[in-house]
């Protein structure tokens, strides 16, 4: 075989392997990159050993290997630096930055991030500068500076539109789309959502799909259409299975996690939470670990295995601390709270209480603000300082029907009935009770509709 026809070769091998990754056959993507690799390195061909690492750590990065992502991307740097090939260094650079964020290290990923953006400027590379932008917001998201985020996700569009780059600009609008969804924007969410779908099942984008579908899902979450939720979660679930993304995969199990916690089907969310949760640790990821041991301690919380919600909790409350994701910590301070009210603890409660209110009104979270209102009800209601807790509760509710979040809406409907019984405003409690029910039923929350008729029995007359 001549040369030329090596080198045919060698770039067939490359561009099928890309082109595996995209319709996500990652596994046989991966094999062709390694057969290409062994080539330019037999030659001594070291820029081309150079990309071919790069695709190598890219592909690991897909299967969610972040051990292997940055093993190639480490040795691509080396090869970079010694040969002064700038743009592959920058590309090297962003894949290692990328493993720092999965890890929760994002001190050190904005570091090889802006190393990055700043020789990818240097060489004129336009991917370049959109992946590194794209990697700064999503660390800035998880940060919860959204305005910051919000802003370096429009530079990227921008960019990305220039380049008629339809798979990257599908998934800049998803990553738009999510931002919002946090800032519970949930119809401007689904906007981006929808149009990012559109191009995605264009181009038969699997990977980018599959993210998609989960954020839709959290959406129809917020707007209470469970059916909606299941159907989306599953659906991603498959989608990342069938491209063996297990990050991917182990997000979905907890979320469907979340969803049976929230319909009361505890066995089933403790199921997929535990299937999440091995794989996280498999995987190696810290946040997301801390992500899991929050959903387990959550769905212990919920049936009132408070010892066994206690112990999950304070792990993830350890992890969210040691790597500052303060959207996690904002959960955790939340169910912390709740864990200590249900202990009949308001002193030890508060603490929380006021951490994450503080942490909800800097992040700009106004529903969690609200809720933290809620558990200040609580607490008062405890202290039996009923007037304060009563006109805390009705500002409460009065938000959560405007938020038409009926899950949240009937729990604290439950709540404040409790608070009614026990001070002996028997026909005001009764009608709490009675909207409670309704909004259980609605939401189809079958632990909690038993609940509130359980609380219905005692306080019969």
């Amino acid at each position: 075989m001549t040369s030329s026809n090596q080198y045919l070769l060698f770039r067939s091998l490359v561009s099928r392997a890309e082109i595996y990754s995209l319709i996500g056959a990652s596994q046989k993507a991966l094999k062709d990159a390694h057969t290409a690799l062994e080539f330019s390195e037999k030659r001594k061909l070291t820029r081309l050993t150079i990309d071919v690492l790069i695709l190598l750590s890219t592909l690991s990065g897909n299967v969610s290997d972040y051990r292997k992502m940055m093993f190639y991307a480490k040795q691509a740097a080396l090869l970079a630096r010694k040969v002064r090939y700038k743009e592959g260094l920058a590309e090297a650079l962003s894949n290692i930055a990328y493993v720092y964020t999965m890890r929760g290290q994002y001190k050190r990923a904005l570091t090889y991030n802006d190393k990055s953006l700043k020789l990818s400027r240097g060489v004129g590379n336009k991917h370049g500068i959109a992946q590194s932008l794209n990697n700064i917001a999503y660390v800035y998201a998880n940060f919860g500076q959204y305005t910051d985020a919000l802003s370096f996700y429009r530079r990227v569009l921008s960019i990305r539109k220039k380049m008629s780059d339809k798979q990257n600009v599908a998934a800049t609008l998803t990553n738009i789309g999510y931002v919002y969804s946090v800032l519970d924007n949930h119809q401007k969410a689904l906007s981006y959502y929808e149009v990012s779908l559109k191009t995605q099942e264009e181009i038969e984008d699997i990977e980018g799909k599959a993210v998609n579908l989960n954020n839709i899902g959290y959406v129809y979450r917020q707007l209470n259409s469970y059916h909606k939720v299941l159907q989306c979660y599953e659906q991603s679930l498959n989608l990342r299975r069938e491209i063996f993304d297990r990050f991917g995969e182990s997000n979905s199990l907890n979320n469907i996690a979340i969803v049976h916690n929230i319909l009361g089907n505890y066995e089933e969310a403790l199921r997929y939470a535990r299937a999440s949760l091995v794989i996280k640790r498999d995987i190696g990821l810290q946040v997301e670990i801390g992500t899991s041991f929050n959903t387990i301690g959550a769905i212990y919380l919920e049936r009132g295995y408070l010892t066994r919600a206690k112990s999950y909790l304070q792990k993830a409350h350890r992890i969210a601390r040691k790597t500052q994701v303060r959207v996690l910590l904002l959960q955790v301070y939340r169910n912390l709270a709740e864990l200590e009210l249900e202990k009949g603890r308001p002193a030890r409660a508060k603490r929380f209480i006021k951490k994450f209110a503080e942490l909800a009104k800097h992040l700009g979270v106004r529903r969690s603000e609200v809720f933290a209102s809620c558990l200040s009800a609580r607490m008062m209601s405890e202290k039996e300082d009923w007037h304060t807790a009563r006109r805390y509760f009705e500002t409460v509710i009065k938000q959560y029907k405007k938020y038409r979040d009926l899950f949240v809406l009937g729990k604290v409907y439950y709540w404040y009935a409790q608070m009614l019984f026990k001070r002996g405003a028997v026909q005001k409690a009764q009608q709490c009770s009675l909207n409670a029910c309704r909004t259980f039923k609605t939401v189809g929350a079958s632990a909690w509709l038993a609940k509130i008729k359980r609380l219905q029995k005692a306080n019969q007359q």
